[in-house]
């Protein structure tokens, strides 16, 4: 008699689980056919790469399906977006929020934004504007005050001055960019390279009152503080970075002043800004440490993530002599 009960349970289970797998195949299909027929003509362009069901999602008291839409080559908006619809096929959210919008507005175009001709027409204009900002860049740096000296103790490359530009991470400043990557002469414990940011001023001006020296002695100190060297020997480290701009050995001030703010009371004052060096040493495996380094003072600022929240770090260095100061 058990027996009996409980191949019925047994049977009523399989039952009740076949049932539940094919609600979940009709529902994926329809939802899935929904989402697809929403993405419209550029589903040829985006197909489908992920699908994700979720729980109680976007203020539904219902299961969420979750569709992404991927490109490999984006140029138009970001590389993917997402559609969301109910177990049912009810859309209830989409990401970009306005995506409906945008891809009615690609239909109607003769040439869709994602097509293999638009997109080859893209590359075309952006290979003409970097050339554009590459002979611009190499003229300013020609005519600039600083030429001569600057490459007397370093290999310039990558120089542009793009239009209509505003590289994130730099502190504000109104002018246009000039943009270089500067490669040290002289030999250092690690590859080293300067990314340099400076303004464009009026007379199509390049403005940079940073001297060679002073980039040298932050690269020379910083190297050779104990902590860094500490880190070097432990890692398996590929370079250094140094990021400046055209009156400071930095490129994010705000980002130093809140953590100066934090660790001191108070920020730096706007000569004393100079002197902060934003270094990144970079490591195998796409590890980098990132840091502020005092080329005057000697003290190390760093964000620790190992812990559960993240907390800045000052790590003491020691002052120049007096001597050594006068030499900069």
């Amino acid at each position: 008699m058990k027996r009996v009960k409980s191949i019925k349970i047994i049977r009523f289970l399989i039952l009740f689980i076949s049932f539940l797998g094919l609600l979940s195949y009709f529902s994926y299909y329809f939802s899935k056919r929904t989402a697809e027929q929403f993405v419209g003509k550029t589903l040829q362009y985006f197909p489908l790469s992920r699908t994700k069901l979720l729980p109680f999602s976007y203020g539904t008291n219902d299961l969420v399906w979750w569709f992404t839409f991927s490109d490999e080559d984006p140029h138009t908006f970001d590389n993917e977006f997402e559609v969301y619809t109910t177990v049912l096929g009810k859309i209830v959210r989409t990401n970009p929020t306005d995506l409906g919008r945008r891809l009615r507005n690609f239909e109607q175009l003769e040439v869709h934004p994602y097509s293999p001709e638009a997109k080859e027409k893209f590359e075309r204009q952006e290979m003409k504007k970097k050339q554009i900002a590459q002979e611009k860049g190499v003229i300013l740096f020609d005519a600039s005050s600083f030429k001569n000296s600057f490459n007397e103790y370093f290999t310039p490359s990558n120089i542009e001055a793009p239009e209509n530009t505003s590289t994130h991470g730099v502190y504000f400043f109104p002018e246009p960019e000039w943009w270089a990557t500067l490669s040290p002469k002289k030999s250092y414990s690690l590859p080293s390279t300067i990314e340099a940011i400076f303004p464009i001023i009026e007379n199509n001006r390049i403005e940079a009152s940073i001297i060679p020296n002073e980039i040298e002695y932050a690269l020379e100190r910083c190297l050779s503080h104990p902590y860094v060297t500490k880190y070097i020997k432990n890692i398996a480290t590929t370079g250094i970075r140094l990021r400046i701009t055209g009156d400071r050995l930095h490129w994010d001030t705000p980002e130093l002043q809140k953590l100066l703010t934090e660790l001191k009371g108070n920020g730096a004052e706007e000569k004393e800004l100079r002197n902060w060096a934003q270094i990144i040493i970079d490591a195998e495996k796409n590890q980098y440490f990132s840091f502020y380094f005092n080329s005057i003072s000697g003290e190390l600022i760093y964000i620790d993530h190992s812990q559960k929240c993240s907390m800045p770090i000052l790590v003491p260095g020691e002052p120049l002599e007096t001597k050594q100061t006068n030499t900069l």
